[in-house]
């Protein structure tokens, strides 16, 4: 790392991947939302994130234990 933080690398890492996958998942709500609003949008335009919601929560979900798990470690590793 290039700075000395609290927690150590893998716990960044995690928390880098998790925030990466809950916003993914949260874009893919957001098109199911506007495909039932006007549905005239065409799926192909929001259809792959749709497609990957349940692929976004469980990696989430996984995330979210991680950190935690490496939160309580007192040097961040397994």
């Amino acid at each position: 790392m290039m700075f000395q933080g609290a927690f150590s690398t893998k716990f960044y890492r995690a928390l880098a991947a998790y925030v990466h996958k809950n916003h993914r998942f949260r874009l893919g709500l957001h098109g199911l939302r506007k495909a039932f609003i006007e549905p005239k949008i065409l799926l192909s335009t929001i259809g792959r994130r749709v497609a990957l919601l349940p692929y976004y929560l469980v990696g989430a979900w996984y995330r979210m234990v991680q950190l935690k798990l490496l939160s309580r470690q007192p040097n961040g590793n397994f």
